[in-house]
C-alpha cells in the first residue's frame, strides 16, 4: 500500500511540475512487453520530462501536448547493444545508434575519450546511447593487441584492476592472452573492488574454471568451444581457423552439463552471431562495400572493410562453407540450451568489426537469434529487460509506468517477424522523439 501511495504521489507531482507543452502523448499504440510475453493493443502512453507517467486505454489529450498517433504502430522498449568498440569510431557515429533505437551500449575496450562522451550523454550535451564501458582490454605477455595493457603478474594484474577501477570504468575486460596466475588475481582483486570481470577466457583457463572463479559475462561463447569439441573433431588437439567460428564436430553428450553450470553461478553469455555471419563470397563482400553507411565511419575502419581485404574467400571450398554452417548450428543450439535452462543471453553485436554497422547489426544479431528457436518475445528480451537487469538499470528496458522514456515505434509487428525491428518510425529517447 505504502508503495502505491509513494508512486501515485509521484506521478501527480511530476503532471503537476510540468506544463502540457513538456508533455508527450503516444495515442493507440500497440505495447510490446517482451518479460511478459503479450502485447497490450490500443493503449496510450503519456510522457512527462523523461518519464513514462501513465499508461491507459482512455486518455484525453490537452490542448498543448505533443501527440504521435500510434494507430496500427507496435511500441517496443529501447534496445541495448551489449559489445561494442567505441575505440575505433567517432564521437559523429554514436548517433547512428540512436537512430536504430539503441539507447545503451556496453563498451569492451575502454578510452578516456569514451568515458568523457559517457558523462557529456549523462549531461545532455552529446547526442548517443548511454554508455557502460569496461576498462583498456587486459592481456599477457604476449598481446594480441599493440594498445592493450600488459600485466605480466599477479602484482601488475592487481594495480591494474585498481587502476581502472579510479578512472571510473564500469567493468574489468579479460583476454584470451592472460596467464591463469594473472586471471586469477584480477578475478580476486576485482571482487573486493565489487567490478565485474567480463571478457575471453585465457588459454591457460578451462571455461568450467572460469565460470567457478567468477567471471561474470563470457563473449563470443569463448571456452565454450573447446569445452565442447568432440574427440573425433579433425582438429582436436591442435589450432585451426575453423576453431573461431566453432566448426567442427561437438559432443552433445558435454552440453547439458555446461549449461547447467553455466545455470547455477549465474554467468551470462554475449554470442556476437553476427560477426561471423559475415563470411561470404567475394561479390557479395563487394556490394556491402557500396553501403552509403560504410562512408560515416573513420578512414581507418573504412579502409579495413575495403574487399581485396578479404581475398581469402576467394579460396574457400564448400566443405568449408559446409563448415561454417556446422560452426552456426552449434552456436544457435548453445543459444537455445542456455536460454531453455535460465541462462542470461545478452544480444551484442561486436561493431565495428568487418560489416558489421553501428546501430543495424544489433537487429542483425536480434535475426539470428530468432534462428536458434527461442520465441520472439525472448529475443527482444536479450536487447531490452535482460540487459537493463544485468546493468542493474530498475527504471529502464521495459515500458512500464515510472520507467524512464525510451521507445521504438515500429510500422510492422516484431512478434510476427523480429526482422520488424527494423520498421522504425519514430525513435524516443528519454522522452525527446529523435526520429
Amino acid at each position: 500500500m505504502k508503495k502505491m501511495f509513494s508512486t501515485a504521489l509521484m506521478l501527480m507531482l511530476l503532471l503537476n511540475a510540468f506544463s502540457a507543452s513538456d508533455t508527450l502523448l503516444i495515442t493507440n499504440g500497440n505495447i510490446v512487453r517482451p518479460s511478459e510475453k503479450d502485447i497490450l493493443e490500443n493503449h496510450d502512453v503519456l510522457i512527462v520530462d523523461q518519464r513514462i507517467i501513465k499508461i491507459a486505454s482512455d486518455q484525453v489529450a490537452k490542448p498543448h501536448y505533443k501527440v504521435i498517433d500510434a494507430k496500427g504502430k507496435y511500441l517496443i522498449p529501447g534496445l541495448f547493444d551489449m559489445h561494442v568498440h567505441l575505440e575505433r569510431l567517432e564521437e559523429s557515429n554514436l548517433r547512428s545508434f540512436v537512430e536504430y533505437g539503441i539507447v545503451t551500449v556496453r563498451n569492451m575496450d575502454g578510452r578516456q575519450n569514451i568515458l568523457n562522451w559517457k558523462d557529456q550523454i549523462l549531461k545532455n550535451e552529446l547526442l548517443g546511447p548511454d554508455i557502460f564501458s569496461a576498462g583498456p582490454i587486459i592481456e599477457g605477455a604476449a598481446p594480441y593487441w599493440k594498445d592493450t595493457r600488459v600485466v605480466k603478474s599477479k602484482k601488475e594484474a592487481i594495480k591494474e584492476v585498481n587502476d581502472q577501477v579510479t578512472a571510473g570504468y564500469d567493468f574489468i575486460k579479460v583476454y584470451h592472452t592472460l596467464s591463469k596466475s594473472s586471471y586469477l588475481a584480477i578475478l580476486q582483486e576485482s571482487a573486493i573492488r565489487n567490478i565485474r570481470v567480463i571478457g575471453h577466457v585465457p588459454y591457460e583457463i578451462s571455461i568450467l574454471d572460469a565460470i567457478k572463479n567468477g567471471q561474470s559475462c563470457v563473449e563470443h561463447f569463448d571456452g565454450y568451444s573447446d569445452h565442447l569439441e568432440a574427440d573425433h573433431s579433425p582438429f582436436k588437439g591442435r589450432w585451426d581457423w575453423k576453431k573461431l567460428f566453432f566448426a567442427f564436430p561437438i559432443d552433445s553428450s558435454k552440453i547439458d552439463k555446461l549449461v547447467s553450470i553455466t545455470s547455477s553461478y549465474g554467468v551470462a553469455n554475449v554470442p556476437t552471431l553476427v560477426v561471423r555471419d559475415k563470411i561470404s563470397s567475394m561479390k557479395v563482400i563487394k556490394e556491402r562495400y557500396q553501403d552509403p553507411e560504410i562512408k560515416k565511419l573513420p578512414k581507418e575502419v573504412q579502409d579495413s572493410w575495403r574487399p581485396e581485404k578479404f581475398n581469402f574467400v576467394e579460396n574457400l571450398t564448400s566443405d568449408d562453407y559446409s563448415d561454417l554452417n556446422l560452426g552456426k548450428s552449434n552456436k544457435l543450439l548453445l543459444v537455445k540450451k542456455l536460454h531453455d535452462n535460465g541462462c542470461t543471453i545478452l544480444a551484442g553485436s561486436d561493431t565495428p568489426n568487418p560489416y558489421v554497422l553501428p546501430g543495424r547489426s544489433l537487429h542483425e544479431e536480434l535475426l539470428l537469434l530468432s534462428e536458434s528457436g527461442i520465441t520472439t518475445y525472448d529475443v527482444l528480451s536479450t536487447a531490452t529487460d535482460k540487459p537493463a537487469e544485468w546493468l542493474e538499470l530498475h527504471d529502464q528496458g521495459k515500458i512500464q509506468e515510472t520507467y524512464r522514456a525510451d521507445i521504438i515505434i515500429l510500422n510492422e509487428n516484431p512478434i510476427e517477424n523480429i526482422a520488424n525491428t527494423q520498421s522504425i518510425q519514430t525513435v524516443i529517447l528519454k522522452g525527446e522523439v529523435m526520429k
